[in-house]
């Protein structure tokens, strides 16, 4: 499976886990339980078949384009108005982000400076030589010792 598939499915995962926690309390529709369940799966089919173009631009609008998708199926969940449904569908979103990025930090720490599961921009994930390398430089960086080039006599005349 190739790395952006993969992402992609992992961040409708991550989305509607946060998009679930606010419905909690929101009043649901009947079959509640059902619906989302097709919401999942209807998410998670848009998710795999938007085929990927490895461009800012286009990866950007992807992710946007997801969660666009998930705030009628929210709607379609819940018995709410959309005011409701947007402050919720915003605040998943924002939490979404932040356990990515919480996990991909923690990940980062762990393995030494590179996420082990996208590395430093995806080069881990496929490509272990770049995850090893990049690795190796960091713990390479960490041991040398920082020195200063000497100052210059104009230099340091100036500063006294």
């Amino acid at each position: 499976m190739q790395t952006f598939v993969f992402y992609k499915l992992l961040f409708m995962v991550e989305l509607f886990t946060a998009e679930f926690l606010f419905m909690y309390r929101l009043r649901k529709r009947r079959f509640f339980a059902l619906r989302f369940a097709a919401c999942i799966v209807l998410g998670g089919a848009l998710a795999y078949f938007i085929p990927p173009v490895f461009n800012a631009f286009y990866m950007s609008l992807t992710f946007l384009l997801l969660f666009a998708a998930t705030v009628p199926m929210m709607k379609f969940c819940c018995d709410e108005n959309w005011k409701n449904i947007f402050f919720c569908g915003i605040a998943a979103y924002t939490i979404q982000y932040f356990s990515y990025c919480l996990a991909n930090f923690v990940l980062a720490i762990i393995d030494g400076g590179v996420s082990p599961v996208f590395g430093m921009y995806f080069e881990g994930f496929e490509h272990t030589n770049g995850h090893n390398k990049l690795k190796s430089e960091l713990k390479q960086s960490i041991q040398c010792k920082i020195t200063m080039p000497p100052l210059s006599k104009s230099l340091m005349a100036a500063l006294l």
